[in-house]
C-alpha cells in the first residue's frame, strides 16, 4: 500500500521531514518575495528586481531537485 505522505517527497528522493523543510523554506522566502513587493507598491525605487530573483532562485532550485513527478 502507497503512503500518501511519502509517495511525493519520494519522487525527489526525500524523506517526509527533508521535503516538508523544503518546502517550508519556499514559504518563508515566497512570504519575503510578497512583504517587498508590497513595499515596493509605495516605494518603487526600492526593492526593484528583488521578487523576482527570488521567484527565480526557487524555480532554479525546483528545477534542479525535480526528479520525475
Amino acid at each position: 500500500m502507497t503512503n500518501i505522505f511519502t509517495k511525493h517527497p519520494q519522487s525527489f528522493d526525500e524523506s517526509f521531514l527533508a521535503h516538508g523543510f523544503k518546502a517550508i523554506s519556499y514559504s518563508f522566502m515566497m512570504m519575503s518575495a510578497a512583504v517587498r513587493c508590497c513595499i515596493h507598491t509605495f516605494f518603487p525605487f526600492l526593492f526593484q528586481s528583488t521578487a523576482s530573483s527570488i521567484a527565480y532562485k526557487i524555480y532554479q532550485d525546483v528545477k534542479k531537485r525535480r526528479k520525475q513527478i
